[in-house]
């Protein structure tokens, strides 16, 4: 029972950070005369997640009304799934810093909020070899290029 909790709680998680995705998406300017703009990626980024959190709930909720568990099951599982573990933790905290990037995006530009979610992430992850810093940085300079001067594409 406490697994199927869990379901439900990440599938609404999701299906709210999908929905703050569409609306930040929404928000991004496209350029004249292009349906496909920087816009686009967020949207459908934002539609998946909101289908596929929706299907993870409906789902966990089938199967909810399919099985049934023991008392003797439920007892047991319930002592070792009280808290969440490292992993259930890190997911959530990740969730939040995608959703804080989204926020950001706008306001402080590409480089600035791409910079501050890589350190974030870094920092959860514990890293202290400055070099996958320098890495990921180099990737987003590359991503920038990417969208620049291949796509033509403007970020913010």
């Amino acid at each position: 029972m406490q697994e199927q909790k869990k379901e439900y709680l990440s599938g609404i998680i999701f299906l709210a950070l999908g929905i703050c995705t569409c609306i930040v998406a929404v928000g991004i300017p496209n350029p004249e005369g292009s349906e496909t703009g920087p816009s686009f990626f967020p949207k459908v980024i934002g539609i998946s997640m909101i289908v596929l959190s929706g299907i993870l709930i409906i789902k966990t909720w089938i199967a909810s009304k399919n099985h049934k568990l023991s008392k003797e099951t439920e007892a047991t599982n319930s002592d070792s799934l009280d808290a969440f573990n490292e992993d259930e933790k890190r997911a959530f905290l990740i969730a939040g810093i995608c959703l804080l990037y989204a926020l950001l995006f706008s306001k402080l530009g590409y480089f600035l909020s791409t910079f501050i979610s890589i350190a974030l992430i870094g920092a959860l992850f514990k890293e202290k070899r400055v070099w996958v810093y320098l890495v990921l940085c180099l990737i987003s300079v590359a991503i920038w290029a990417g969208f620049t001067y291949l796509l033509g594409i403007n970020l913010p």
